[in-house]
């Protein structure tokens, strides 16, 4: 059976830094059968952060990676939710914390 872990990353006017970050979380290597997605929550960014992830998606298309938008500012703690909720519906058989 394989497993993916859910990794979300909440983006609020990152388009500076979220490369860098994507860099790093996709250059870890997981042990065992263990796979991963990147879960990316733009939290109604102002800037180029829509553009810069989608950008980065098509360089590398072999990354699970999932981009969702929120249509205006709700927090961090949102972005959260709304990531922890998009992996819960891809993946149904989480564990809980």
């Amino acid at each position: 059976m394989f497993k993916t872990l859910s990794i979300i990353i909440p983006a609020y006017n990152e388009a500076a830094t979220i490369t860098t970050i994507l860099d790093k979380v996709r250059e870890v290597v997981l042990i065992g059968e263990l796979k991963k997605e990147l879960i990316v929550v733009n939290d109604a960014s102002q800037d180029n952060t829509e553009m810069v992830v989608k950008a980065y998606s098509r360089t590398y298309p072999d990354l699970n990676l999932v981009y969702l938008q929120h249509e205006r500012n709700q927090g961090k703690g949102a972005a959260l939710h709304s990531g922890i909720a998009k992996g819960k519906r891809r993946n149904p058989h989480h564990s809980r914390c």
